[in-house]
């Protein structure tokens, strides 16, 4: 546990949205390319947050998911039992899922989505916006496009 709590820092930041959570307990050791922290334990790689969770109360049979938000946080108070579906929601709920143009299988760009909009706002057909577009889209995602049912943010 004393090589655990080394490489801690508890002294990170107040989540702003949650600030009666107290100051996060910041992981300073190895990090996992989304900022969760690298803990070797028995012979495996762990993630710091599920092994603090461990210390602190018991082996989680679900996922441990973070009250403040911060990935590289593992002070116990701020994390908690969840599932992968309410892992999902919270993503959703902080705005950290990937969107637009910084999402991994996007077909369009800004510029594209605005054209969409501007040539459906003229009263050109959807088929007609495909073909100008000259991407393999269909009506449905264009429709969404357009109803700002997607790229809501654009």
């Amino acid at each position: 546990m004393d090589r655990f709590w080394s490489k801690v820092n508890k002294n990170g930041r107040i989540p702003p949205h949650k600030p009666e959570l107290g100051q996060c307990w910041v992981w300073i050791g190895s990090l996992f390319r989304r900022g969760y922290g690298k803990f070797w334990l028995l012979g495996k790689t762990r993630r710091a947050h599920i092994v603090s969770y461990t210390i602190a109360y018991e082996i989680p049979e679900a996922c441990v998911l973070h009250k403040c938000d911060n990935p590289g946080c593992v002070r116990p108070e701020h994390l908690y039992v969840g599932s992968n579906a309410r892992n999902s929601t919270d993503m959703v709920e902080a705005g950290r899922q990937a969107q637009g143009e910084t999402h991994g299988n996007r077909k369009l760009g800004r510029e594209d989505v605005l054209k969409i909009r501007y040539l459906a706002s003229r009263g050109i057909s959807y088929n007609e916006i495909i073909r100008s577009i000259g991407l393999d889209l269909k009506k449905p995602q264009v429709s969404k496009i357009v109803n700002r049912h997607s790229w809501k943010h654009v």
